[in-house]
């Protein structure tokens, strides 16, 4: 037996080395020393393309940066579910910088983008004097233990201060993302961006096109130009050892040129979803009872009729702030033919390469019905071993009380003092302010990037036992954001009300009753 690990290989040659081991008595090793980018290529246009053989793009990994996007897009690119990457933390970045995306629908209007700018610097201001306020609070509080550093002291205070200041932070502030994926998660992540048709996410979604073709950056090379200069080698020497190593493909390479050929916008996915609605005959007055918004979490009823679960998650999405436990109480009431008419009129439109949309992926058991702010929303967004069904934000679902918030981030004594200086009264004037100047702005979509952080949004969450009990377990400890802290905690209290047994195997800590906040 020989194991060894293998280094530097670009992408595509590396997943064809792989896939040869079903073609081939060569071990990876000779397989990668005998491969050129031309054989790559070849290789990959025949059996993956015309023989669809799709696992070989799954052999492919692409390492890619996308630098200075909005939150907004950055929560659209992250939305994978096989996906591994780190964006930019709340918590761990001061956002003081007057740093945001504005559209071009803005810049191109003089109109409209002095205003925009201006909502937001206001939000900005916000930011900043709720993050300050915050901190005066837990120095009140919390003052620094005579063993501590006092860099490290502030270092924490200024984390957890940052905790209440992004629910300020518009949706335009730019930020960052770094993701490693197969390169078939990669042209779907690119498909599925550019059938949003968001002009932002179309951009994004050309660009990390062009990145996978174009010559990547190339820290392998870099490292070989600073060896030759340190060596001492002549110009002439250099060139030539640059020329031979240009044509093993280690130099000017691309990442997956072949496997992101064919990344157009896909039809199925832009309009399956309204196509079965109409075919549903829903309408939204047929709902009248309001929602019950008193909760972030609801743990919705197993998905153990698949149509009634397609219906209900299509009209989920399709309908404005609604709650999916409303959805879900139409969907039962709907005839079965409707139900099926509305299955009928998505598949129609799907193609030979497209796969079953997200809200076809039914059958779960564990189903949680999430109302939670932006901020709180993107730290669950981190869970790949679920299913996320996530409606285009929106601005109609208003923002958390003061008095709930506080005494999560503070505690009781914090909390109180908050009140004393009047951080209830200016949190909720300024967050009213900002969503309401969002939900005017004169161009609809370009208004999205002013909705901040704070903002309460919809989203299912599906998974099973285990998965729950781990995201409540995780995101409920004392060291996390006080918001995700609460809807976890919710999310174990509401799955031991369903499920009595499991009361001594989850392991949820309350947020009312632990709260360290020099613990981070």
């Amino acid at each position: 037996m020989e194991v060894y690990a293998s280094y530097g290989a670009p992408p595509e040659i590396q997943a064809y080395a792989l896939a040869k081991y079903s073609r081939s008595l060569h071990s990876m090793a000779q397989s990668i020393e005998e491969l050129s980018a031309q054989r790559a290529e070849h290789f990959l246009n025949t059996f993956y393309f015309q023989y669809g053989h799709r696992s070989i793009a799954d052999l492919a990994h692409v390492t890619m940066a996308i630098e200075n996007c909005s939150l907004l897009a950055e929560f659209y690119i992250t939305d994978e579910s096989l996906w591994d990457g780190q964006s930019r933390s709340t918590r761990y970045q001061n956002f003081h910088k007057d740093n945001f995306y504005i559209p071009q629908s803005v810049t191109a209007n003089p109109k409209l983008l002095e205003p925009f700018r201006a909502a937001l610097q206001i939000a900005l201001d916000n930011y900043r004097y709720m993050t300050d306020s915050s901190v005066h609070v837990i120095e009140q509080i919390t003052p620094k233990p005579a063993d501590m550093d006092p860099a490290a002291y502030k270092r924490i205070v200024k984390a957890r201060a940052f905790d209440v200041g992004r629910y300020f932070l518009p949706l335009a502030t730019l930020t960052s993302v770094g993701q490693i994926t197969s390169a078939r998660v990669l042209e779907q992540q690119i498909v599925r961006l550019k059938s949003l048709h968001i002009p932002e996410l179309t951009d994004v979604a050309e660009a990390m096109r062009q990145a996978a073709r174009n010559p990547a950056d190339n820290f392998f090379a870099k490292k070989l130009q600073q060896a030759s200069k340190s060596a001492h080698l002549s110009d002439e020497q250099t060139d030539e050892l640059l020329r031979e190593l240009s044509a093993l493909g280690l130099l000017e390479t691309a990442a997956a040129p072949t496997l992101v050929k064919y990344t157009d916008a896909a039809p199925f996915q832009s309009q399956a979803a309204d196509a079965a609605r109409k075919a549903l005959r829903f309408t939204a007055p047929m709902i009248t009872t309001p929602p019950e918004d008193t909760r972030k979490i609801i743990l919705a009823a197993p998905e153990t009729d698949p149509l009634e679960a397609f219906a209900a998650e299509i009209i989920y999405l399709t309908t404005p702030n609604l709650r999916y436990t409303q959805a879900l109480e139409y969907a039962r009431s709907a005839a079965d033919e409707a139900k099926t008419a509305a299955w009928n009129a998505a598949m129609e439109l799907r193609s030979e390469h497209d796969e079953l949309l997200r809200a076809q992926r039914i059958g779960y058991m564990i189903v949680f019905d999430m109302l939670i702010d932006f901020g709180a929303l993107r730290d669950f967004h981190r869970h790949r071993r679920c299913l996320q069904i996530l409606p285009q934000p929106g601005l109609g679902m208003g923002f958390d009380d003061p008095a709930d918030i506080f005494p999560l981030a503070f505690g009781p004594q914090g909390a109180a003092i908050a009140q004393e200086v009047g951080l209830y009264r200016e949190f909720s004037a300024r967050m009213a302010q900002a969503i309401a100047t969002a939900k005017d702005f004169p161009e609809t979509a370009a208004g999205l990037y002013l909705a901040p952080l704070g903002a309460r949004q919809r989203a299912v969450f599906k998974m099973d036992i285990a998965e729950a009990a781990y995201i409540a377990e995780l995101r409920s400890k004392p060291g996390g954001h006080f918001s995700y802290r609460h809807a976890a905690w919710q999310m174990a209290e509401s799955l031991i009300a369903a499920y009595p047994f499991l009361k001594d195997s989850v392991r949820a800590v309350n947020p009312f009753e632990t709260l360290d906040l020099l613990n981070r």
